[in-house]
């Protein structure tokens, strides 16, 4: 599924500063553990 054939790509957009914020999340939360 290529982003730049999709009907919006802002949604595509949108999906990857999601996967993003979610990855950083993750590091900065995996951080406080033992």
């Amino acid at each position: 599924m290529s982003c730049y054939r999709t009907i919006v790509p802002v949604l595509c957009i949108r999906y990857r500063q999601d996967l993003e914020s979610l990855s950083s999340y993750i590091v900065s939360s995996s951080s406080y553990l033992p």
